[in-house]
């Protein structure tokens, strides 16, 4: 019976898949036990609460960045959304409000933890406590900060996070919140009667405590990434900590977007001033021990629609209180008034520094009227003052800017050259051009597209197709197609090749201009270094031009061959060894995509001199850098005119010989161009530096 029941088919089978079924059932049961957990995290506000910046698109602001977390949200069961703190900027004379109107728009965003950093204790921990005891589905933590001659925690020291992992098990996750000794004297400057207990004793005070009600513990940190690594070293139980705060920049100029592992701890760096949201996506398996991670830094951007609630709280801070520190205007009992038109952006820290500036003169001046206008309601208006004044057109929308009779002044105001404009009026008086403004005011709007949409588009195009057509690009096609011809395609097979050779030049280049973008766009963060980088960028633009015309004067004399804007012949060999080896390929459509990518990244030594130049002058223009991503596909797209021309007249019969021979004839007039071309890139960055 034994034997029966061991050789029978169905019977072994029955067993066999009841052993598969176990072995699924115990892998499903270790699946279930393990976490995949999404930590957003971000604030470090410092008064900011709308979006800020001078330049023409913004960054920040508590509206667009609830409308950025809750898309954070989706498709993500497991969420910790955390706020590290220093709501506010210990000098302004309004922080209440700001703490107030900010806990609100918190409350609507939905934090789990909300923790106090070194700069909102500039408020008096009366202040905190009424304020945050408004909101009671928000956990307030701090661990380390007493009063002095008292050994017990002003605030609660760390909250609790459950994370329903399924119907039988959850995880639970603490978050702490310290606060480097660092920042001792700041807070004493602020608060005489607090103390900050040294973070590693406040820590093996709670640890024992930590573990038995967390699973998981998280740490925010205001401290510099040393102590945070420090910190992570002496406490390697501890799951992530959160570097946030201004002493961080004495290791590391701006927050890196990947994580720092030290032990088993994961470090990541909150960006400053709300800028962006971090994002931290981190599994864990059955024993919590972390599988994979990955961190992100995503920028807060007026490209995102903002929360229409979260704004008309900002809209009542704005009623509230005066933003950018300087009155409304007053009546002047004089028959000499000296008018001057002040144009700010809200957020702006240059601006605040004007009103500053202003608020001095007119204290000293009662002779003194200002009307202030913020750019974002009236572009237009700033626009035909521009014409007016016959500013420069890149700097036409710069903030501030600041008119006295026939004199303006931009960007960062300097006091004493006001100040002398001011004087000169004091005796007479001058009235302002805002009323001549708004009569053109109408026109103005189109005066600004077009000259971002057509000028701007033009010269991209312009530019793209220039480079598309000089000698490096040009040569690399004809060279490709004789080495197919050579070895016997077929028309079909080249027009194919000749479509996927297309399509990889087009997406290597255009990644390559979304990474140099990228870049500036980062440099442009830093005001002296990125001034810096586009001043080298108007000398080196304008060295180009003058080695174009230089080639332009040999082309047409024949001297080809010492044309010095060309490929090393290093390059070249590499180029020609990559075509002649996928040429031969059986498969020619995935080889043409390979020499495309290989080819196009060789080339940029080349081709670079007049795509990098171009991309730093979009990154550079007010107007412009909002629109860069379509600017890149219309520099890309007629970049790669060419090539599709080229490809065309193959199929229809042209011969590389008489393509190379269009290309010789006309070379003088492409490096011509390719001068001019330069020349005013050149031209228009130097302004930009001004």
């Amino acid at each position: 019976m034994v034997k029966f029941l061991f050789f029978n088919p169905i019977i072994r089978l029955t067993v066999f898949c009841m052993a598969l079924y176990a072995l699924f059932a115990i892998g499903v049961s270790a699946d279930s036990d393990a976490l995949d957990l999404r930590i957003i995290y971000s604030g470090d506000e410092r008064g900011m609460l709308w979006p800020h910046g001078c330049g023409a698109e913004q960054i920040g602001g508590l509206d667009y960045r609830h409308t950025l977390i809750q898309s954070l949200y989706k498709n993500h069961k497991n969420v910790l959304n955390l706020h590290t703190g220093n709501i506010v900027q210990p000098d302004n004379l309004d922080n209440e409000v700001v703490y107030q109107i900010a806990l609100e728009a918190l409350s609507l965003t939905g934090f789990d933890a909300v923790c106090v950093g070194p700069k909102d204790l500039s408020l008096s921990v009366d202040s905190l406590k009424t304020l945050q005891s408004s909101h009671p589905d928000m956990p307030f933590a701090c661990a380390n900060v007493e009063t002095k001659g008292l050994n017990t925690p002003i605030f609660q020291s760390y909250s609790i996070k459950g994370i329903q992992q399924n119907s039988k098990k959850s995880t639970k996750i603490a978050v702490i919140s310290l606060i480097s000794n660092a920042f001792q004297a700041e807070v004493e400057a602020y608060n005489p009667n607090l103390v900050l207990t040294d973070p590693v004793i406040t820590l093996t005070k709670l640890s024992d405590n930590l573990a038995q009600e967390g699973d998981l513990v998280f740490v925010i940190y205001h401290a510099s990434l040393k102590e945070a690594q420090k910190l992570a070293e002496d406490f390697p139980w501890l799951d992530v900590i959160i570097v946030s705060g201004d002493k961080y920049m004495e290791d590391s100029e701006n927050p890196v977007s990947g994580p720092i592992i030290v032990e088993n701890t994961t470090i990541v760096m909150n960006p400053p001033r709300g800028e962006s949201v971090g994002v931290l996506d981190i599994s864990l398996d059955h024993n919590k021990q972390v599988i994979s991670r990955d961190n992100k830094l995503i920028q807060v951007s007026e490209q995102i629609e903002p929360s229409e609630e979260i704004s008309a709280l900002l809209r009542l801070y704005e009623d509230m209180t005066e933003v950018d520190g300087l009155e409304v205007k007053v009546a002047v009992h004089t028959d000499r008034v000296v008018h001057i038109a002040y144009f700010y952006k809200r957020g702006c820290e240059k601006c605040t520094h004007a009103s500053q500036i202003l608020q001095k003169i007119r204290d000293r001046h009662q002779e003194v009227a200002i009307e202030k206008r913020n750019v974002k309601e009236n572009q237009e208006l700033l626009e035909a003052m521009g014409q007016l004044y016959h500013i420069p057109e890149i700097k036409r929308l710069t903030t501030p800017t600041v008119f006295i009779g026939d004199s303006y002044f931009l960007d960062n105001l300097d006091e004493e050259q006001l100040e002398k404009v001011v004087q000169k009026y004091l005796s007479t008086g001058v009235e302002s051009k805002l009323q001549q403004a708004e009569v053109m005011a109408g026109n103005a709007r189109g005066k600004i597209i077009s000259r971002f949409q057509s000028l701007g588009a033009l010269t991209v195009a312009g530019a793209g197709l220039l480079d598309g057509i000089n000698p490096c690009a040009f040569a690399t096609i004809v060279l490709f197609v004789s080495y197919m011809s050579m070895v016997g395609r077929r028309k079909r097979e080249m027009l194919m090749s000749g479509i996927a050779f297309t399509i990889a030049v087009f997406v290597t280049y255009l990644l390559l201009g979304m990474g140099a973008l990228k870049f500036l766009e980062y440099i442009n963060s830093f005001s002296i270094i990125g001034k810096v980088v586009y001043l080298f960028a108007a000398i080196a633009t304008f060295t180009l031009a003058v080695f174009s015309f230089h080639d332009a004067y040999r082309a047409k004399h024949g001297r080809i061959k010492e044309i010095k804007l060309q490929l090393p012949s290093s390059l070249k060999s590499v180029i020609h060894k990559v075509i002649r080896r996928q040429v031969r390929t059986s498969g020619i459509v995935a080889g043409a995509l390979v020499i495309g990518f290989a080819v196009s990244a060789l080339e940029l030594v080349c081709t670079g001199q007049v795509y990098l130049p171009t991309i730093t002058f979009v990154a550079g223009v007010e107007g412009m850098k909002a629109y860069a991503f379509s600017y890149l596909l219309l520099y890309n797209l007629m970049f790669i005119v060419p090539l599709i021309v080229v490809f065309g007249f193959i199929y229809w019969g042209a011969t590389f010989v008489q393509l190379g021979g269009v290309l010789q004839r006309h070379l003088m007039k492409v490096k011509l161009g390719t001068g001019i071309l330069f020349l005013c890139l050149s031209i228009w960055l130097l302004l930009g530096v001004r």
